[in-house]
């Protein structure tokens, strides 16, 4: 996209994502690579952020005292609001959330006018709080739904369907919904579940994750890795959260069943999160060797380092939602880097995989199934390993650049009509 091609809007866009980070630190970077995109047709983008990084659990911007705090890269400007810490899934959590959502609010009050205010799950008070910034600022309100809660947690089994938390997450989730001009979705699932929720499908927008094509270039990855002998180290990788949905047991298990196995196959679980020290000491408890921890990179370095593994693995629970309502950073970051990825998740995500011929599905929560995948995936050789990795490259490039779904939040914005906007509802 070129400098003269641009279009100049002058419209300023304000984003509520509690774990929004830049490309320097560690985790998902799509609001970034997103919203630096959409900057290129004359948008101004500010990103409302917790300084309390959720991989590395410690604030990483602010300073002794400071509340909040601007800083910008490039055409993207980000806010870091301050909140209360948490390091495991407590009380705590719940003040972190609540913090981040009274502190954005009243820190956006302090900014002048705003034309849209986006607000993104997948914590739910965000979207009341955002559509409040929205209502004070005369503001367009957009919903963006990147996980669905409460169901999520209803179909972990975390919360109770008829509960009073249950019923106050949908009620701000309905009550979001139906006063926003657009709502955002990441899958084809997360629409379905809108439209039988009796939400206007002219109001969705699907933008799933993806990648951006300067990240990837091939001069930056290591992407002829597949040189080595069947003999030597079969490097696999996870990389993202270490939370109860990830199912992380699942590798470790995996790897235990391997261990006894004539060949040379090492784990790296990539990340953080409040499961990792019980992980830590399961591989401890049961003289698990393969496996091995790294603390969480940037966004920038995590892609040289995933390029230089055989194999990515994707796990979750098994759970209903999980099988409509994902778009998992973790995937087009294996694909685009030209590994083959194993994806222990039936539904939408496991399709793309399939569809794709960039690596093999199976079912949730399953160890010996994914050793004998794992297996499947050595025992083919490096030439059919590249194969996969090649064309699950080739695919998310055609279909999951971030630069071309740019041009789909760009339209979704610039098509809301004076009657849908907030303000005169």
């Amino acid at each position: 996209m070129k400098q003269g091609t641009e279009e100049k809007n002058n419209k300023k866009v304000w984003v509520f994502n509690q774990f929004a980070v830049s490309p320097d630190m560690p985790g998902g970077t799509r609001h970034y690579d997103l919203f630096k995109e959409l900057s290129r047709y004359g948008f101004d983008i500010m990103i409302f952020a917790s300084d309390y990084n959720l991989f590395k659990r410690r604030f990483l911007k602010l300073k002794g005292y400071e509340f909040s705090k601007k800083e910008a890269y490039g055409r993207v400007t980000f806010k870091w609001i301050r909140v209360i810490s948490y390091k495991e899934n407590n009380f705590r959590r719940v003040l972190n959330v609540l913090s981040y959502s009274f502190n954005s609010f009243f820190s956006a009050l302090n900014e002048s006018s705003v034309d849209y205010v986006i607000g993104s799950s997948p914590h739910i008070f965000i979207l009341l709080s955002s559509y409040l910034i929205a209502k004070f600022k005369k503001a367009k309100y957009i919903v963006e739904l990147r996980d669905l809660w409460p169901q999520s947690g209803i179909d972990l089994g975390e919360i109770n369907k008829n509960g009073i938390i249950a019923r106050v997450m949908f009620f701000i989730e309905n009550f979001s919904v139906k006063r926003a001009s657009k709502v955002i979705v990441l899958s084809n699932g997360s629409k379905d579940y809108l439209i039988n929720k009796k939400c206007p499908e002219y109001k969705i927008v699907f933008i799933p994750n993806g990648v951006s094509k300067e990240h990837f270039s091939s001069k930056k990855l290591n992407i002829q890795q597949y040189n080595r002998d069947s003999d030597k180290e079969f490097k696999i990788i996870y990389a993202g959260a270490f939370s109860e949905a990830n199912s992380l047991e699942t590798i470790v298990e995996a790897a235990l069943v391997l261990q006894g196995k004539n060949i040379n196959v090492n784990f790296t679980l990539l990340g953080d999160g409040p499961k990792r020290k019980y992980l830590e000491n399961l591989c401890y408890k049961k003289g698990i060797i393969n496996v091995h921890f790294k603390d969480p990179i940037s966004h920038s370095e995590i892609l040289s380092f995933i390029s230089t593994f055989d194999v990515g693995i994707l796990t979750l629970k098994k759970a209903k939602v999980f099988r409509y309502a994902i778009s998992p950073n973790k995937v087009f970051d294996y694909m685009a880097t030209s590994i083959p990825v194993i994806c222990a998740v039936r539904g939408e995500i496991g399709n793309l995989v399939e569809k794709s011929g960039s690596g093999i599905v199976i079912d949730e929560e399953d160890p010996s199934k994914l050793a004998e995948a794992i297996l499947f995936v050595y025992n083919i050789g490096s030439e059919e390993r590249k194969g996969m990795g090649i064309r699950g490259r080739r695919f998310v490039m055609k279909h999951f650049l971030r630069e071309n779904l740019a041009l789909v939040l760009r339209d979704g914005l610039m098509n809301i009509s004076p009657s849908r906007e907030i303000h005169q509802d």
